[in-house]
């Protein structure tokens, strides 16, 4: 059980790897844009951050769905130790 409690944290390590690279790739693109805004399409550019937000939003989605699954496994996880011990202690 732990083992599936542990694969769960690691999908949301990856996760919150994957909001931070769209992250700072938007962050990126904005930086780019100041320095050479007269040599870009604005509609363009505009088009690809709403791209990266939608990509965004949708790992975020992904997390929130994650972590309650983990809080309802860490619960469940948690209730079986307890009657374990109280069956051991018996």
């Amino acid at each position: 059980m732990i083992e599936q409690y542990n694969k769960l944290v690691e999908q949301e390590d990856r996760l919150l790897e994957q909001i931070e690279t769209v992250e700072k790739c938007m962050d990126a693109i904005y930086s780019f844009t100041f320095k050479h805004e007269e040599d870009l399409n604005q509609a363009t550019v505009t088009k690809l951050l709403v791209m990266l937000q939608s990509a965004q939003n949708e790992y975020r989605m992904e997390l929130i769905h994650l972590r309650l699954n983990k809080m309802i496994f860490a619960y469940r996880l948690n209730s079986w130790n307890k009657t374990s011990s109280d069956l051991t202690e018996k």
